[in-house]
């Protein structure tokens, strides 16, 4: 009988000191992923102030381009099919 609780005595501090390291590990990986969530959120304001800025950009290029399309005159529309090939010397016809 002294055996045996001796054995569980073992056995309970074998088992207590497992959890305890399993308790470190996983305050370590709990601070890695910790540090890993800062980042990703970190990187995440970085690439929204980074499409804000893009978007701003483009808004300014698109008010200046509008501008520039207000001021030019429009083109006179394309000469009609059928007299660009009365102007060229057909090859069936008889000379």
């Amino acid at each position: 009988m002294l055996a045996e609780l001796r054995q569980q005595q073992e056995a309970a501090k074998t088992r207590d000191q497992e959890l305890r390291e399993l308790e470190t590990r996983l305050a370590v990986e709990r601070q890695e992923l910790h540090a890993i969530t800062q980042e990703v959120f970190r990187l995440q304001r970085q690439l929204d102030a980074d499409f804000a800025a893009i978007r701003d950009d483009e808004l300014t290029n698109l008010k200046r381009l509008a501008k520039v399309y207000a001021t030019m005159s429009p083109r006179a529309p394309p000469a009609s099919s059928s007299s660009s090939t009365t102007n060229r010397p057909s090859s069936s016809s008889p000379s």
